[in-house]
């Protein structure tokens, strides 16, 4: 929008006053739809990702870095229907969270941790510096989960980890 001169104040008032008033109305919409996708993107019981909000950005980050060297891990937790079973679902449901809680805060805030199906649990790690690296953080992951505590109760947790690297060079 542009004001000829000489311009009326009271004309110039109202078109900053709208213009405003449209960035005002742009962020509430955007607001709204920011709410309305992240429930399709995230998992209700653990807060990551879901398979769709997940694969959604590995899709752009191999897009983005095509020539980049990535793992992907999947974590299963060992013995999950016996915890069910044994403990009943609301405790296999606090295992689950407290198994997403170490994924969330063990990995790096640029890798991607999801829960892609019932115990199942994935980690996108982008830009590895090697595969020792993403080797020794399964190990440390592995003793960090055992030490892990549900609702305060002395179950035993335990994961089982699957990893694949992508080297992708030119």
């Amino acid at each position: 929008d542009y004001v000829t001169k000489p311009y009326i104040h009271e004309i110039v008032v109202r078109r900053v006053e709208n213009v405003i008033a449209s960035h005002t109305r742009f962020r509430e919409i955007l607001k709204q739809y920011t709410k309305t996708l992240e429930p399709s993107q995230t998992d209700s019981l653990t807060g990551l990702y879901n398979r769709a909000g997940a694969m959604s950005i590995v899709d752009n980050i191999f897009e983005d870095e095509p020539e980049g060297k990535h793992a992907m891990l999947e974590i299963d937790p060992d013995h999950f229907k016996t915890i069910n079973a044994q403990y009943g679902h609301e405790v296999g449901n606090a295992a689950l969270r407290a198994v997403a809680a170490v994924l969330k805060n063990y990995f790096r805030a640029n890798d991607i941790v999801s829960r892609i199906e019932g115990d199942r649990f994935c980690v996108f790690m982008t830009s590895i510096p090697s595969e020792d690296m993403v080797m020794n953080k399964c190990q440390m992951l592995c003793e960090k989960i055992s030490n892990t505590s549900v609702n305060g109760a002395n179950i035993p947790l335990s994961v089982s980890i699957g990893v694949a690297v992508s080297d992708r060079k030119s």
